[in-house]
């Protein structure tokens, strides 16, 4: 399956032109699906891939990228991507708030350094 003939599948799926993809994607232009369309540019990019399934997760990006297996992801595969994304919201708030308090530790730090220092340039 062609790039061209892979678009054409994901906007009739979609129910969109391809400037509103364009415009969903974050691309200012329409030309990189334009140029995908008319067979300018013979190859769907990993970047471009990954854009899309990143604004429709039910999108395969194996198919994006290879053509084979079936356009949308199985149901199981979706929620399994849903659940990641929940666990990593999770990871992002703990490493957030632990970030958070070590930039707290470093700042009480320095202050009793600039203390010590100043302690000491009183006793030269």
């Amino acid at each position: 399956m062609t790039a061209s003939e892979k678009i054409d599948r994901l906007l009739n799926y979609l129910g969109i032109n391809p400037k509103v993809l364009s415009e969903r994607l974050g691309y200012a232009r329409p030309q990189i699906i334009y140029d995908l369309k008319k067979g300018k540019t013979k190859s769907i990019s990993p970047s471009l891939a990954s854009k899309i399934t990143s604004v429709f997760p039910e999108i395969s990006k194996m198919w994006l990228l290879t053509g084979e297996g079936e356009m949308l992801r199985k149901r199981e595969s979706v929620k399994e991507s849903a659940a990641y994304v929940s666990e990593a919201r999770i990871e992002y708030e703990r490493l957030s708030e632990r970030m958070t308090m070590l930039e707290y530790q470093i700042f009480e730090e320095k202050r009793m350094i600039a203390r010590m220092l100043q302690m000491m340039r009183k006793n030269l």
